[in-house]
C-alpha cells in the first residue's frame, strides 16, 4: 500500500474502515470527481474517527506509490531486458517504489507461490504470467482485495485486469507465418513450430496466426513437427537434434518463445544454421548476433521499454484513481540482418 509521508492514518486504513477501494479514499482526498456524494461523506466521517484531524487534509497527495511486477523466467532475455526497463522507468518517477519478482522458471506453481506473496501493501501488480485455472483464481483474489493488475506480452483471459500491454500475438504469428511461406522457395517445405510454454496465451494465439496463413496461403509449407520446450535453452537443442533425425530435410522453424539459443546450437551441431530457414520473437542481444551471423532469418519483435512504460503508467494512474485510456497494441516489427536497429 502506498505510505504517507506525513499523516496520522493510511489510505489502506481507511479505506479497509470505510469498505471502499484505496482508489476512492485517494479521489476523496484530493478532491476529485467520480465519487457520489454519500460516499464522499462517509469517507470523509471515517477520516475523523480514526484520527480526528481535519478530513479535508489531502493526506494521499504525496503518497509512494509501491508496484509489484511478476517474471516468471529469469533466463528469458526478453524478459531480462522488460524487467530492467520497468526498474529503470520506476527509478525516473518521483513516488513511484517497484519490487521485481524474478522466479526461476514460468511453471502455474511459481507464478502462484509470487501472487499469493503480493501484500495488501502493493498499490497494483503487473504479470507475465501462464494463462491457467488457478492463475486466474489467484489474480482474481488481488482485485477482491482493490489490487489493480495489468498483463504484459501475454494475456491472461476472464480477469478484471485493468490493461493488456503488448502486441496481438495472433498478428505476429500471421507475420511469423507470412513470412516463412515467402522465405522458404522450395515447392514443397517441410517446418517445425517449436513452442515456448503453450499456457501463455500469447504463445497460443501465436501458433495459430502461424498455421492460418500457412494453411491459407502457403499450403505447399508443411508443418511437420510440433514441440513445446519449456522455454529452456537445452530442451531446444535436444528437441531438435532428434527432430532433424526423423526430417534432415526440415526447411524451417518457428520458434515461438524462448529457446533460440538452444536452437542455434543444434543447427550449429548438424551444420544445418546457413541451410533452415529461422523465425524468432524478441530482439535481444543473443538474437541480434544470430541475425547477423545469418543462422536466424527474421525476429518478430516489440517494443519491451515501450511495454515497461505503459505498464507503469496505467498502474501508478489506477493507484492514484485516474483514469487511464485503454492502449493501443503495440507495434509489431520485423527484424532481418539489414535493418537492425542501434
Amino acid at each position: 500500500m502506498t505510505r504517507p509521508r506525513q499523516t496520522k492514518t493510511t489510505v489502506a486504513e481507511i479505506a479497509k474502515r470505510a469498505g471502499v477501494s484505496k482508489a476512492t479514499v485517494d479521489r476523496v482526498l484530493n478532491g476529485r470527481d467520480g465519487v457520489q456524494l454519500h460516499t464522499r461523506q462517509h469517507v470523509l466521517s471515517t477520516v475523523r474517527q480514526l484520527n480526528g484531524d481535519d478530513p479535508t487534509t489531502p493526506t494521499g497527495l504525496h503518497e509512494t506509490v509501491e508496484l509489484d511486477f511478476v517474471f516468471p523466467d529469469y533466463r528469458n532475455p526478453f524478459l531480462a531486458d522488460q524487467a530492467h526497463h520497468i526498474e529503470s522507468y520506476c527509478r525516473s518517477i518521483e513516488g513511484v517504489s517497484v519490487t521485481t519478482h524474478h522466479l526461476t522458471s514460468a511453471t502455474e506453481a511459481a507464478v502462484l507461490q509470487a501472487i499469493n506473496k503480493i501484500s495488501d501493501a502493493s498499490d497494483g501488480v503487473g504479470i507475465i504470467g501462464v494463462d491457467t485455472a488457478k492463475v486466474r483464481h489467484a489474480l482474481r483474489g488481488l482485485d477482491a482485495r482493490n489490487i489493480p493488475v495489468v498483463t504484459l506480452a501475454s494475456d491472461i483471459r476472464q480477469i478484471n485486469r485493468r490493461a493488456y500491454i503488448g502486441i496481438d500475438n495472433y498478428a505476429a504469428g500471421r507475420l511469423a507465418g507470412y513470412l516463412m511461406g515467402k522465405l522458404i522457395v522450395a515447392p514443397r517445405a517441410k517446418t517445425a513450430i517449436i513452442l515456448g510454454l503453450r499456457a501463455y496465451l500469447g504463445h497460443e494465439e501465436r501458433e495459430m496466426g502461424f498455421r492460418s496463413v500457412l494453411r491459407d496461403q502457403f499450403p505447399h509449407v508443411k508443418i511437420v513437427a510440433e514441440h513445446e520446450v519449456a522455454e529452456d535453452n537445452i530442451c531446444a537443442r535436444d528437441t531438435l537434434l532428434e527432430l532433424l533425425k526423423i526430417h534432415p530435410d526440415l526447411n524451417g522453424i518457428y520458434c515461438i518463445g524462448a529457446g533460440q539459443t538452444g536452437i542455434i546450437d543444434a543447427l550449429n551441431i548438424t551444420d544445418k544454421a546457413q541451410s533452415i530457414t529461422v523465425i524468432g520473437h524478441g530482439l535481444t542481444d543473443d538474437t541480434r548476433q544470430y541475425l547477423i551471423d545469418g543462422a536466424m532469418d527474421a525476429i518478430i519483435n516489440e517494443d519491451a521499454e515501450e511495454e515497461a512504460r505503459s505498464a507503469v503508467d496505467h498502474l501508478v494512474a489506477a493507484a492514484r484513481g485516474h483514469t487511464q485510456p485503454a492502449p493501443p497494441s503495440i507495434a509489431i516489427q520485423a527484424i532481418f540482418p539489414e535493418n537492425i536497429p542501434l
